[in-house]
């Protein structure tokens, strides 16, 4: 099993500077996004775009096989908490709230056949049982 955290996200070109380096360094337990957002006029941040550019292109020649851009990724119309990983952030306007990102659905498949079986399970204990107090 792996364990992965996401350090959240860049939001200025000074903080897209230095995430190469974090990338390389801690691996796994430095997954980051940018959120490319456009302005009033619908147009993108094209210098954030720039520097987006250079951060994967740092990150494909500092980590072995190019691999530390799974750790990054540059999302386009992504909202706060959006459960993709790692793309999900948080903005503390928001207020508590978290975000659980699964990187792959076995967790969740798991967790609804749980489900769907103490669902049918009660059902059951219901439906046998639904005749004893009638009446009282």
């Amino acid at each position: 099993m792996r364990i992965r955290f996401a350090i959240g996200e860049a939001r200025t070109q000074q903080e897209l500077a230095i995430l190469p380096d974090l990338i390389n360094e801690f691996g796994d337990l430095c997954n980051v996004c940018v959120n490319i957002s456009a302005d009033e006029t619908d147009f993108l941040n094209n210098e954030l775009i720039k520097c987006s550019v250079k951060a994967v292109q740092r990150v494909s020649t500092i980590t072995p096989r190019g691999e530390g851009n799974f750790n990054f990724t540059v999302n386009f119309n992504c909202d706060p908490l959006i459960p993709y990983f790692p793309a999900s952030y948080h903005r503390k306007e928001l207020g508590d709230q978290f975000v659980i990102g699964l990187e792959t659905p076995d967790l969740l498949v798991n967790a609804l056949k749980t489900y769907n079986q103490l669902i049918k399970s009660q059902t059951k204990i219901s439906q046998n049982h639904s005749g004893l107090f009638n009446g009282y």
